[in-house]
């Protein structure tokens, strides 16, 4: 593992120089394309078979010894910092996110960690947020992440969240809870701005207003809970349609009209307007 990761430096140089031809660059994502990843991918290989001629030869491409490898390779990431981390599902999240097929390749998981061990750390933090989300994937793995397993997890865990606040808070000796909840979202808000792919969910941006709103502690949670519920019927692609949008003013309204109440309002508007997209006529 040492021999490989010594190249670290070199692939990130690499990688970096490739950043700088937009033409490269997926304009979605801001990220290199897929195919030119791979492309690299297999010239960096080559050379780092040439530069180290044992590794030719080796049995890490045969199908038993890679698999050695990839569990000795997923140990070592979740015992390392002293920091204890699930292994089973670190393993199975590494599975889904690099195919079967890729983890037999003991150079391409050193590569695909050294760029995405960020993200790859901040999904398993994610899903041991909740057993059952660990358990659903567990059980039916691509079938149910349905190919992104980023949107999954952050989904499952922004209506886990959702839900939660629709709980009985409102118990004086459960006052507590509330905060309970707002620092969880905040580490949720957190993670999730590590993953790429799934920083603009429109699920996240209604966990985004609600937190806003919790935040407050001006706005009964009664109004909360009508706020989340018309959020989480609304159009899985269209979080604020104008019924949610007059909702929550209508709410804000109602609230004494002072300097401490124009702050959430303020945070709605931009909220909004960060959702609405430059292109939009709306913005004109």
């Amino acid at each position: 593992m040492k021999q490989i990761d010594s190249f670290k430096r070199h692939y990130e140089e690499e990688i970096s120089m490739l950043q700088k031809d937009d033409d490269k660059i997926d304009d979605e994502t801001n990220e290199l394309y897929d195919d030119v990843i791979e492309d690299h991918l297999k010239d960096f290989k080559n050379n780092l078979l040439t530069s180290i001629p044992q590794l030719k030869n080796s049995p890490l491409e045969w199908e038993w010894a890679s698999e050695l490898y990839f569990n000795d390779f997923v140990t070592v990431i979740a015992s390392k910092d002293g920091e204890k981390k699930n292994r089973k599902m670190l393993a199975l999240i590494l599975k889904l996110l690099i195919g079967d097929d890729k983890i037999r390749q003991p150079i391409f998981i050193h590569a695909y960690w050294w760029k995405n061990a960020n993200e790859v750390l901040a999904q398993l933090q994610l899903a041991q947020m909740s057993p059952i989300i660990i358990k659903n994937i567990e059980i039916q793995g691509n079938a149910i992440v349905r190919g992104s397993l980023e949107k999954y997890l952050v989904k499952e865990v922004t209506k886990l969240m959702l839900q939660r606040i629709c709980g009985n808070f409102e118990v004086a000796e459960n006052a507590h809870l509330i905060d309970k909840w707002q620092h969880d979202v905040t580490k949720v808000l957190s993670l999730v701005n590590k993953i790429t792919r799934a920083k603009n969910l429109p699920d996240l941006q209604l966990l985004r207003i609600i937190n806003d709103l919790v935040a407050t502690k001006t706005i009964p949670l009664e109004s909360i809970r009508e706020i989340v519920q018309l959020g989480l019927s609304s159009d899985e692609q269209e979080v604020l349609s104008e019924k949610f949008i007059n909702t929550v003013f209508d709410k804000l309204d109602k609230l004494e009209q002072n300097e401490k109440n124009i702050i959430p309002k303020r945070s709605f508007i931009m909220r909004c307007l960060a959702l609405i997209p430059i292109e939009s006529d709306v913005l004109l």
